[in-house]
């Protein structure tokens, strides 16, 4: 019985590349209310609420799954950190 070999680097770069678009598009968000005027109070609660419904979203129909099977922990990351 062959042990199939670890694919470490796969995952680190997939995570990476995952956690990435989504702080990415976190910060469109952000740079967004920026620009509409928002204080930074309003700018950090809007940002979180916003990714968090999308989050939750994604969740509910079934696709955030996809994405966390890919991303692994990228996945995680950007809601904890």
């Amino acid at each position: 019985m062959q042990i199939p070999k670890p694919t470490y680097m796969k995952n680190i770069i997939l995570a990476f590349i995952v956690g990435g678009l989504i702080c990415t598009f976190g910060e469109i968000v952000n740079n967004y209310l920026r620009k509409v005027g928002f204080n930074e109070e309003n700018i950090a609660a809007g940002t979180s609420i916003i990714m968090v419904f999308l989050g939750s979203l994604l969740t509910g129909l079934g696709i955030y799954d996809k994405i966390g099977k890919v991303g692994g922990a990228g996945a995680a990351v950007p809601i904890t950190g």
